[in-house]
């Protein structure tokens, strides 16, 4: 390989992909899902409280006027055990008989915590209670509390998301989307359009070899994947964990992503041929990241041999703080790109015999 070559052909590429039309729209459109959730939602984690209680409570009205916690009131404590059990709610609680006048009066009987299973969120959930309850107390008393954890109803299966919370996920799902819309879209249009102009026969029968070709294009990708995956940093306040390990996750799955484009334009002799495959391209390759969106599910384990499957696991180890966990995800994808580029070199060769 010839690292002269292929930064000018790389070069080429660039400006190539500033005068394509379908730059902008592939580009900015993750960038327009992530400013549109930051401005309508925020960053900010919806907790959804169930209330039990056989009395009226200002623990409701309190609750209520927190702008991150919804409430929901249930008029027994098996429906409200049904709601926590389907998911419907982060956790349920369910307080004694004449509870706001026990408070009042410094006494104090045992409050249950009902959560379908022991998570982040949860116990985040429990704790804005426990602290709204002691804020009511006249002389902080202690709380007594009781927490009942259906772990029979917790869904089976694998989970992408894990213990990160659906605000810090949410910044994954779209960098996904952002590095799948660049790899497996832009990429290949590259290529495709030199077919179309017959000047990639002429670019195989100049001294470049198909490494170079194929290294230069696929820069081209992890250069625009790497800064659409900023802008979207940029627009959802960043990401927790190693800068530098998630950087290098990034930079990795969009040189995987980009040779998988390659793949695709390599099969496509015009676009409309290549917007056939890759709408369905798009839609396999983000499936992993909005199948995390489930929690633990027997879906995701289906998905482990697409390639943003651990490209999704990776960077969630990272927010999550699991160094060794996405230092193992970084290995596969390094592996994977191996593989690919391989497999990218077979065909455009196989393509060029054929010919």
């Amino acid at each position: 390989m010839n690292v002269k070559r292929v930064g000018i052909l790389a070069w080429k590429d660039i400006v190539d992909a500033i005068r394509t039309p379908r730059l902008l729209t592939i580009v900015i459109t993750p960038l327009i899902i992530a400013l549109s959730i930051q401005i309508f939602f925020g960053n900010k984690l919806t907790i959804r409280i169930g209330l039990y209680s056989p009395d009226k409570t200002q623990l409701v009205e309190i609750l209520g006027h927190v702008d991150f916690i919804s409430t929901e009131t249930f008029d027994s404590l098996n429906a409200l055990e049904v709601a926590v059990s389907n998911n419907k709610l982060t956790a349920g609680v369910a307080l004694p008989e004449n509870f706001d006048n026990l408070l009042a009066s410094s006494q104090f009987s045992t409050v249950n915590f009902i959560v379908s299973e022991d998570s982040n969120e949860s116990r985040a959930a429990i704790s804005l209670v426990q602290q709204t309850i002691l804020a009511m107390s006249p002389i902080s008393l202690p709380i007594k509390t009781e927490t009942k954890i259906l772990v029979q109803n917790a869904k089976p299966g694998i989970s992408l998301r894990e213990d990160l919370p659906i605000n810090q996920y949410a910044i994954v799902l779209w960098l996904i989307t952002g590095l799948v819309g660049n790899g497996v879209m832009l990429v290949p249009t590259l290529l495709v359009e030199e077919k179309e102009r017959k000047t990639f026969d002429a670019l195989l029968l100049s001294p470049a070899s198909y490494y170079d070709i194929i290294s230069a294009k696929a820069l081209v990708g992890v250069l625009y994947c790497v800064i659409s995956s900023i802008l979207i940093l940029l627009a959802q306040g960043g990401l927790t964990g190693s800068f530098w390990l998630a950087l290098s996750l990034i930079i990795a799955g969009s040189f995987l992503l980009s040779l998988f484009g390659l793949l695709l334009g390599n099969l496509s002799e015009n676009l409309n041929t290549l917007n056939s495959y890759g709408g369905l391209f798009v839609f396999l390759l983000t499936l992993p990241a909005f199948a995390g969106l489930l929690g633990p599910n027997p879906v995701i384990k289906y998905l482990q041999f697409l390639p943003t499957y651990f490209l999704t696991q990776g960077i969630v180890s990272v927010a999550s703080g699991q160094t060794d966990k996405a230092l193992l995800s970084l290995t596969v994808i390094l592996a994977e790109c191996f593989i690919t580029l391989g497999v990218v070199v077979w065909g455009l060769k196989k393509n060029k015999r054929a010919k």
